[in-house]
């Protein structure tokens, strides 16, 4: 097995990004010598604000780091167990190591951690660039290297995914207007609407509890997903779940996850011949650094996108030459 592959099995299997906090005894010493040299060869760099990459160092410095990790990873492998979720955790560290190799924004890399919400649901580490957090006033720096920036957004997944669960067929139309007209019969506002469905959702008593019930199975969903206390979705991620009342939670949160990457890793296949990259996701939406020369992909991309195991959901589009001026297509 290469390297890398040994790296990523036991990231998955240990439930840990960083390796190096899992090095075993024996190698200890080994890594922090090799770590050493590679601060100290990357000093220069940082002091000129120039971001490092394997580059900037001597092939025998690199060489050394990979076979220390590569050792940690197979003594790790030893001791671990393949989680029943194997395939899906793949495709989200492939997706997650291809931004964090390719894209710099701010000259900072954005580096995800996909293993510190239960759900798994992305973070940022420390030293990453915020994509996360980043306020929208502040969404300007983000521009494209080609020639504009196209992003991808799930209407409502948490609902569609909870439909889908409850064997329901999907609305074409956006979900909340499509609840609003079905339980409330358009006699309140959207917003009005989806403040009302969520908390129904996460377990507060409100009077149309019985319309909610009729649509979206909550109890049947349950008894599939959650026994023993534990939560096991529709992927094989399995989540500790003392509380009846975090389970549907974690169980809607953690499908909607898994079902997303799924999706942009089909994505991710069909642009890997292409100009254009995925840039970077935010929760159930992703931007790609788009090349104008590929036009005709972007609605193989929507079809790929609305083709899930849980019906075909709408997915709404926005274009812009920056992050902080995208425009609904």
């Amino acid at each position: 097995m290469q390297a890398k592959e040994l790296i990523k099995q036991a990231s998955i299997c240990h439930h840990e990004s960083d390796l190096r906090k899992k090095c075993p005894a024996h190698l200890k010493e080994r890594l922090l010598k090799n770590q050493k040299v590679l601060e100290a060869c990357g000093r220069p760099f940082e002091a000129l604000g120039l971001h490092d990459d394997d580059s900037f160092y001597p092939p025998w410095v690199i060489k050394e780091r990979d076979e220390v990790f590569k050792l940690i990873a197979e003594s790790l492998i030893q001791t671990s167990q393949v989680p029943d979720n194997y395939d899906n955790m793949s495709k989200i560290y492939d997706i997650v190591a291809d931004i964090q190799s390719r894209v710099t924004i701010s000259g900072k890399k954005i580096k995800y951690d996909m293993f510190r919400v239960k759900t798994g649901r992305l973070a940022t580490n420390g030293d990453s660039f915020p994509i996360l957090s980043l306020p929208r006033n502040q969404r300007h720096c983000i521009k494209p290297e080609k020639d504009f920036l196209v992003e991808f957004d799930y209407n409502a997944m948490d609902l569609r995914v909870l439909l889908g669960l409850s064997d329901m067929p999907q609305p074409k139309v956006d979900i909340h207007d499509w609840i609003r007209r079905e339980v409330f019969s358009n006699s309140i506002s959207r917003d009005e609407s989806k403040k009302a469905v969520f908390s129904w959702l996460y377990g507060k008593k409100i009077p149309e509890a019985s319309k909610f019930e009729r649509i979206f199975n909550k109890e049947n969903i349950c008894d599939k997903f959650y026994r023993d206390g534990k939560v096991k979705n529709l992927y094989g991620r399995n989540i500790q779940c003392d509380s009846d009342f975090f389970a549907m939670n974690y169980i809607v949160q953690s499908t909607a996850n898994d079902l997303f990457f799924e999706q942009l890793y089909q994505v991710r296949d069909l642009l890997q011949e292409q100009s254009s990259k995925i840039m970077f996701c935010i929760h159930d939406c992703f931007v790609l650094d788009f090349d104008k020369t590929e036009f005709s992909l972007l609605k193989r991309i929507k079809g790929i996108l609305e083709d899930t195991d849980l019906g075909k959901f709408k997915v709404n589009i926005k274009i812009g030459k920056s992050y902080g001026d995208m425009r609904s297509q």
